[in-house]
């Protein structure tokens, strides 16, 4: 009994866990208006009828949809095409309600951003590209490796994807401020391998010299004795 209670319990707290970062950025972490408590909420909308180079793909086909959108519009970018199209911002358009007053962050080794729903994604580091994919969820991206060299200088890492389960697709957009210290790090989980251990100096002891043979012992002369007669 006591070892089924525990199991739900555990269970309970991974759901809550897996919800709490359902469709926003875990890591790094962004920072949110005071108060604010939903930020699984899309931030706006897009009218997928509307888009552009989409004749004859149908509804229910959202990745096909969005994939030939993106390649008929002129900025050939998700992000250009959710800036052109998205409906009823909350927040700005770049960042959603994620704010760039919170603490700099410096530049992460990856981006967490669990992918709730399937839907083109993509990374940003300021105006630099630095990753995509059609399907970040059922392409099973999971966490995007940064190359810190595309971010050189960045003052915002921006995440954002489109949740195309619904004809009216929502958008995500989270935005952190760079600059700060610290060589960045990683949202933990998943294995490491660690740095191999210098290993110390071994003097070896200088090899004993042979002992010399022992000297085979010298004959014994035998005295005759002389007969008496």
């Amino acid at each position: 009994m006591v070892r089924s209670s525990s199991l739900a319990v555990a269970a309970a707290v991974v759901l809550v866990q897996h919800a709490s970062a359902h469709t926003n950025m875990a890591f790094p972490k962004p920072e949110w208006p005071a108060g604010f408590y939903n930020g699984n909420n899309p931030y706006a909308r897009m009218d997928s009828t509307k888009l552009p180079g989409t004749d004859g793909i149908p509804g229910y086909q959202g990745v096909k949809k969005m994939a030939a959108a993106i390649a008929a519009s002129s900025e050939k970018t998700l992000r250009g095409l959710m800036y052109k199209y998205a409906t009823g911002v909350q927040g700005t358009l770049e960042c959603g309600k994620t704010l760039m007053t919170g603490p700099k962050h410096p530049v992460p080794a990856e981006i967490d951003f669990p992918w709730g729903h399937p839907g083109p994604c993509e990374a940003w580091c300021d105006d630099t590209k630095i990753f995509a994919n059609e399907d970040c969820q059922g392409n099973n991206v999971g966490k995007i490796k940064v190359d810190k060299s595309k971010c050189a200088n960045a003052k915002r890492l921006q995440a954002m994807y489109a949740g195309v389960h619904v004809e009216n697709y929502e958008l995500y957009s989270n935005c952190v401020p760079l600059g700060g210290s610290g060589s960045g790090g990683s949202s933990g989980g998943g294995s490491t391998t660690p740095a191999s251990a210098t290993k110390p100096a071994v003097t070896k002891a200088p090899a004993a010299k042979p002992k010399p043979a022992a000297a085979a012992p010298a004959p014994t002369k035998k005295k005759c004795k002389r007969r008496v007669r």
